[in-house]
């Protein structure tokens, strides 16, 4: 199985399409040492030729449409790196429904805490520090309906200029039925001074709301999880944290 990167400009210049592909093509997709992704245009990032059917949502819940975090789970713990083995949502804290439209004063007002379009979104982790870590996952049977999971995303990092492995973190990976990350379904990114598609505001490296596109259609009939997680610096003063939409619609290949 070969792959072609393609750019559309037809597209969001804040869209991505991870498609999986051999294992000796993850580079594209998993970003060594948490740097950026190299093969990246005005922001946008698409893999292999796909178009999708955007007339159904085929995800209970993973729009947060309910107010609620019915259908995730939540996770917290600790970073570096990320380790969250306690399960439970730590509502308004380290889980927040956001349901008033505003700004995030810490990126001097350049993201809006809800993308245009929706009434509601969630933020995974918060500006508060102590090298805490916290995740969302969304476990599914992937079908003909839902082959397309579609995760609206937008990301907000302190840069204190530690080591990598110290850095705060955002994190996106897609697990199989057997708890094996799938190849090529990994976000990885941490703070640093110059990442393509972030923004700067003093010491804030900030990703304003980001359209990612997971084609899951090698796994219909199998249960998958798509799981998102943040991180403050493991030196404990300094913050990471996130927003997020999840989708879900058919994929036409």
């Amino acid at each position: 199985m070969g792959f072609w990167i393609k750019f559309f400009p037809s597209y969001s210049v804040n869209t991505i399409i991870l498609r999986k592909l051999l294992l000796s093509t993850q580079y594209y997709m998993k970003m060594n040492m948490y740097n950026s992704i190299k093969k990246m245009v005005g922001g946008v990032f698409i893999l292999g030729f796909a178009t999708a059917n955007l007339s159904a949502q085929n995800c209970p819940n993973a729009n947060f449409s309910m107010g609620d975090f019915t259908n995730w789970i939540g996770y917290t713990g600790s970073c570096c790196p990320i380790n969250i083995p306690t399960p439970g949502i730590n509502l308004g804290v380290q889980h927040t429904i956001m349901t008033v439209p505003g700004a995030d004063p810490l990126t001097g007002g350049g993201l809006q805490y809800i993308p245009p379009g929706y009434l509601v979104s969630a933020r995974l982790g918060n500006s508060g520090t102590g090298a805490q870590a916290e995740g969302l996952t969304y476990p599914m049977v992937v079908d003909n309906t839902n082959a397309l999971f579609i995760l609206k995303f937008a990301v907000v990092m302190q840069d204190p200029s530690h080591s990598v492995a110290d850095q705060p973190r955002f994190e996106i990976q897609v697990k199989d039925q057997f708890n094996n990350i799938i190849p090529c379904t990994e976000y990885l990114i941490s703070a640093a001074g110059s990442i393509p598609g972030f923004q700067n505001f003093g010491q804030v490296r900030w990703r304003d709301w980001t359209t990612l596109g997971i084609d899951l259609t090698g796994y219909i009939g199998q249960p998958v999880t798509v799981e998102v997680r943040t991180g403050d610096c493991a030196l404990g003063g300094h913050y990471g944290y996130g927003y997020l939409i999840g989708e879900c619609q058919p994929l036409e290949i």
